[in-house]
């Protein structure tokens, strides 16, 4: 089984990997979804 990574861990990963191993539209659309759930959570 492998181990869990949190949400923190996640964002780093692919923020850090954007462009290299990951499509770089696709993390930006990540990241961007990820900013508006967590704004609509805070209110």
């Amino acid at each position: 089984m492998s181990p869990v990574m949190g949400i923190d861990a996640v964002m780093d990963e692919i923020t850090k990997n954007k462009g290299v191993l990951y499509d770089p539209e696709a993390v930006d659309a990540c990241l961007r979804l990820f900013d508006e759930k967590n704004d609509q959570g805070a209110a």
